[in-house]
């Protein structure tokens, strides 16, 4: 270990300025062979600033050799699908599916089953730990992730410690230590801010979720907390056991310095960020969180500006680049919020409490403007006369954009219906939108805002309800739809309001952030097998209908589709019923299609099945079993997707582990972990 460390040093001074440490630390004397210590508390005294650059460095090197092995890796998957896909399509035969059935390369398989897919431990990696209903410790990364976020921790441990120069006197050793660390820890923040904005451009470049992204910047985050609280402890200590009135010292400093004040507020800013963010607080206090994770971090970044500024360090680039990220990603989310939802009138919302145990909210949005769906997106929505300007993610289920409406499915009737009992319903449905008399909305009490007319009027409200109303007709031709499953915040109280009224219906303006999401396509797999644990159904039945559509029109590659789902009440197929009735209507789906409904907590000795096409079952299903069987009947390669609670999705991950070694399959998990 010395010998190497010896090495690395020796490496280091060769590349570094002539004078090293002398060439910026030139020490005075009060007397003639008297040290002046003190010069080591100030600027950079006894900072290896040439060093500090070069680990920088050396730490953005790391960054950009690991993101060049992923693109790689990345270009070769795309490459390989790209390949495949154009393949089938032109020679679509049986035995150019059973081509693409077997792994070609036994050790890419083993490095898939043992380190891409496979979690920390054995099974749990997207399930929660808990230590009661309440309080959660969130989730283990893969083993993968966990290598490098090892190492990543690791480098700046070793640049940080192992590579100062001990030899030298403690204040100056100190002095380095300080410099090192507060070098580091700007140097990091230039990743952290990037990986945390939702349009983070590294999600499309390599292919990877906004929830992996999520995982390395909280890592990142915590980094830089350590260092900059080990760069403020070393200046203390310095100024302490160096300045003649110890503490007094410090507090002076503090008070006349600029300097050392910006850097201490940046520090305490940073701290409150690592306290505040582990995940049982995080999760129980989830938008309070937000907004003081958004001002701890403007804190932290103001403050780093100005103590860099202040003394004109050069690392105040990195801060410039920070800014700069942050501001693009504010300003884009704002002007395509604008711009999505802002045009002759702005975005509808139709809430419909649905049926079924635990309670969900059908949501239906009028679109300003069109855009092309992608099967497996999410969008943010915003509610301003529910949750103010707080915004949350869902899955888009369904799109009823007239280009993407289904060629086969010509003559179901779904939308004239749905517009027909729109017109039926309007009687019976408050419209709450910020229109009118603000004055009257701010005399309505929340009571008022939850009934129907009928209700309203019998209270002398009547008119009132008529002028704000939904007059102006729903219009199904550029909708999309979500389904929000019950919990505490925004969904329950939407929930409980639309519950309230006689048809189970609010009207809402708002607006809806997207789309993000979809980097991976499920158009190249010869089977693909969907698995949705209630209300991840939305990431699945997109999919579903637009494999479908591919086979039926027969320019899709897929020849067979599976779709299970698994809910605690059979009364949440309600929340799709008609959506699987337009699937249904088309001739011969089943020839292409298999859909399993299992319950894991049926109501009563018999379980009916709540639709005559769909195959109900009681309990949780054999995963091991059923694999087993879409192993032997697998065509060409098999894409398994997906979305629901953590413990069904490692469920899954596990079992497809285990059949990775003879068959040709893709993993896909669609999870948010926040």
């Amino acid at each position: 270990m010395i010998a190497t460390k010896l090495v690395v040093r020796n490496a280091i001074s060769k590349l570094l300025p002539r004078g090293g440490h002398d060439a910026v630390n030139q020490t005075t004397s009060t007397q003639p062979g008297q040290v002046d210590w003190e010069i080591y508390t100030t600027g950079l005294n006894g900072v290896d600033n040439g060093e500090n650059n070069l680990l920088s460095s050396l730490l953005y090197y790391s960054i950009a050799f690991l993101a060049f092995v992923l693109i790689l890796s990345h270009i070769q998957h795309l490459i390989l699908v790209k390949l495949r896909h154009i393949l089938l399509l032109h020679t679509n035969t049986r035995e150019a599916l059973l081509y693409w059935a077997t792994p070609a390369n036994s050790t890419v398989s083993f490095v898939k089953r043992h380190i891409l897919w496979a979690p920390v431990g054995k099974i749990k990696h997207n399930r929660e730990i808990r230590l009661s209903n309440a309080i959660n410790f969130g989730t283990l990364p893969t083993r993968l992730q966990a290598i490098l976020l090892t190492l990543y921790l690791a480098s700046n441990v070793v640049y940080c410690t192992i590579l100062l120069n001990w030899h030298l006197p403690r204040p100056q050793l100190i002095a380095e230590f300080r410099g090192r660390t507060g070098v580091l820890a700007v140097t990091n923040m230039v990743p952290l801010i990037l990986l945390a904005g939702r349009n983070n451009p590294l999600i499309w470049i390599f292919g990877i979720s906004f929830d992996t992204w999520n995982l390395i910047h909280r890592w990142l985050g915590r980094i830089v907390a350590l260092e900059s609280t080990c760069h403020i402890t070393a200046w203390t200590i310095n100024e302490v056991e160096i300045s003649p009135i110890g503490w007094q010292g410090v507090l002076e400093k503090i008070r006349e310095s600029h300097f050392v004040l910006c850097g201490l507020i940046a520090g305490i800013s940073f701290l409150c960020l690592l306290f505040h963010s582990p995940s049982p607080i995080r999760h129980a206090f989830y938008e309070t969180f937000l907004h003081l994770h958004i001002a701890f971090a403007l804190a932290g970044l103001i403050g780093v500006f100005y103590h860099l500024k202040v003394d004109k360090l050069p690392q105040i680039i990195y801060i410039c680049i920070c800014i700069g990220i942050w501001s693009y990603d504010r300003l884009f989310r704002l002007v395509r919020l604008l711009y999505r939802n802002c045009g002759r009138r702005m975005t509808r919302f139709r809430i419909t409490a649905l049926p079924g145990g635990g309670g969900a909210c059908r949501v239906d949005i009028e679109l300003t403007r069109k855009w092309k769906y992608r099967p497996g997106s999410h969008a943010y929505v915003y509610l301003p006369w529910v949750s103010m300007w707080h915004s949350h993610p869902f899955s888009i289920a369904w799109s009823n954009n007239p280009d993407q409406r289904v060629a086969w499915n010509e003559n179901c009737d779904h939308a004239e219906r749905r517009d027909s009992s729109d017109s039926a319903d309007s009687n019976d449905t408050v419209s709450l939108s910020p229109v009118g008399d603000m004055a009257d909305i701010e005399k309505m009490t929340s009571t008022t805002i939850f009934v129907d007319r009928a209700s309203a009027a019998s209270s002398g409200k009547g008119t009132y309800m008529q002028r704000y109303s939904n007059d102006i007709p729903w219009s199904e031709k550029n909708t999309i739809s979500m389904v929000m499953s019950k919990r505490a915040g925004m969904t329950k109280t939407l929930w409980d309001m639309a519950n309230r009224t006689a048809s189970k219906t609010l009207y809402f303006r708002g607006f809806l952030e997207g789309e993000y999401g979809a980097q991976h396509g499920l158009y190249s797999y010869g089977m693909v097998v969907l698995v949705a644990g209630g209300v991840g159904i939305t990431h699945c039945i997109g999919w579903t209908r637009e494999l479908l559509n591919l086979y039926k029109k027969g320019r899709g590659v897929a020849r067979r589709a599976v779709l299970i789902w698994v809910v605690p009440d059979k009364d949440q197929y309600d929340w799709c019923r008609e959506w699987f009735d337009e699937i249904f209507a088309v001739p011969g789906w089943d020839e292409f299609l298999t859909i399993q409904f299992y319950v894991t907590r049926p109501k009563g000795d018999m379980l009916v099945s709540p639709c005559p096409h769909v195959p109900a079952y009681a309990g949780r299903p054999d995963w091991r079993g059923l694999f087993n069987r879409f192993v032997e009947q697998r065509l060409g390669t098999m894409g398994v997707t997906v979305c629901g609670p953590g413990t069904l999705s490692d469920s899954i991950r596990y079992t497809v582990r285990e059949q990775i070694s003879n068959a040709s399959i893709d993993f896909l998990e669609e999870s948010f972990t926040w």
